[in-house]
């Protein structure tokens, strides 16, 4: 690249990129040494500094007290030392990549000031420095974005964050499309005391569990978010939905696919007093996960309720652990799951159960298919209060293995009290039979059950 006196002419492709961005600043690599043009009448160029420098002047030098969105274009690779930090009505285009390189700061991009709004980052790879990157706040991200109203973070690509992709704190009207997660030390995208976001088409790999016990491609612990066509590979859990800080509503998650999760393909949980409330699950595929395909989970009675699932194939138990099973819930009420395929959660323990139910009430599952597992195709617990006033229905049962045994009788369906079961059909299992558990009253209802050889 030549660059003749005053920056303003170039020559070869470059030229022909920067009259064809539509952006206020172009920023590229000559040799070593950034560049960036200013492409406005009257405007500033930046030739001197380091990569990190000379992209935070362009960034600065954006109109000031603009009201609509200007843009800086960035040709990498770039390597910077410090974060780079965007206004309000700012679009950057990355076309390369920036890393961070140096161990004294926490992210590669952040947004921190209260205040900000109307931001755009697209495109591009945003890496972190892994193990050698400051932990700071919030923890040591590729992208850490807080009080942020209006943002969009596009076709990106964040990887090896010492611990998270994209961090979001309290932020509202956000757009997360195409983003691409891999090697980071902990999960993908963090979605905190965020409001009305929209997530869509994310892929995560091979994502670590540096910071807590476990990592997800998406973690929300936020209200009104739509989360849409998630690919999880050998990440800890695929989707995980919370209110742990707070009560939260008005939870989507659709065309979830999860292989080898080592704990769940989808978790949905609720801690202490909180509630979690309106939660949609449709369409998952969770093949060989190491715990359960989908997790349900109250800390508390009953503080999870209004959920419905809908069209979920689990296939097969992971290697990681020894109680691989296909659907856990606990301490639900009014929970609606229609159209499951359970198959091959058959283990060595005997404990495969495809449906394990503990303190579920007031709850509906229909059209279940279980296939091939290894203990109960059905298991529903007394616990504290009892798996009371459910009904199941249009299930269909075969091919259970293995002998019974006194501690797990390999039954199809066992139940606690005040349950209806009706329209199934069980067929080709070592033990066809449905029961009662033994500490439970004979209060279930059974209509229309065939067994078939």
């Amino acid at each position: 690249m030549k660059i003749v006196a005053g920056g303003k002419d170039t020559v070869g492709d470059m030229q022909r990129v920067v009259q064809s961005i539509p952006a206020s600043y172009t920023v590229w690599k000559d040799g070593t040494q950034a560049i960036a043009e200013c492409n406005l009448k009257g405007g500033t160029d930046y030739t001197t500094g380091t990569d990190a420098v000379v992209i935070q002047n362009a960034l600065d030098g954006l109109t000031a007290g603009r009201t609509s969105q200007d843009a800086v274009y960035l040709k990498g690779p770039f390597t910077i030392a410090t974060a780079l930090i965007p206004q309000s009505h700012t679009h950057i285009i990355l076309d390369g990549s920036v890393t961070l390189a140096d161990a004294g700061h926490e992210h590669v991009l952040k947004v921190i000031a209260a205040g900000q709004h109307d931001i755009t980052i697209e495109g591009g790879k945003w890496i972190g420095a892994t193990a050698t990157q400051a932990v700071g706040a919030p923890y040591a991200s590729a992208i850490a974005i807080n009080n942020c109203n209006s943002l969009k973070i596009l076709n990106a690509e964040m990887s090896n964050a010492k611990y998270f992709g994209a961090t979001l704190y309290n932020c509202q009207n956000v757009q997360l499309d195409n983003l691409y997660f891999s090697g980071c030390g902990a999960d993908g995208i963090i979605l905190q005391d965020c409001y009305a976001v929209n997530v869509n088409n994310i892929l995560g790999m091979n994502l670590g569990s540096a910071w807590e016990t476990a990592a997800s491609t998406v973690w929300t612990d936020s209200d009104k978010v739509n989360i849409n066509n998630v690919y999880a590979y050998n990440v800890d859990i695929g989707v995980h939905i919370e209110a742990f800080s707070a009560s939260r509503h008005d939870i989507t998650a659709s065309n979830i696919t999860a292989i080898d999760s080592d704990l769940y393909g989808v978790y949905l949980h609720q801690e202490g007093a909180f509630v979690l409330n309106r939660a949609t699950v449709n369409n998952v595929v969770a093949t060989t996960p190491g715990y359960y395909g989908i997790g349900v989970v109250s800390s508390a009675l009953y503080r999870l309720h209004d959920l419905t699932i809908n069209d979920v194939v689990i296939n097969g138990a992971g290697a990681d652990f020894a109680t691989g099973r296909g659907l856990l819930m606990v301490n639900i009420s009014d929970a609606h799951l229609s159209n499951f395929e359970i198959a091959d959660t058959s283990l060595v323990t005997h404990t495969g159960r495809a449906v394990d139910l503990d303190n579920v009430q007031y709850s509906t599952f229909a059209g279940f298919t279980v296939r091939n597992t290894d203990g109960e195709a059905f298991y529903l617990e007394g616990g504290e209060t009892g798996c009371l006033y459910n009904v199941l229905s249009n299930l269909i049962v075969y091919d259970n293995q293995g002998a019974p045994t006194t501690t797990y009788g390999y039954r199809e369906v066992e139940l606690s009290d005040y349950n209806v079961v009706s329209c199934c059909k069980f067929g080709n299992a070592t033990v066809a039979n449905i029961s009662e558990g033994a500490n439970s009253e004979v209060h279930s209802t059974f209509n229309g059950l065939a067994w078939v050889a």
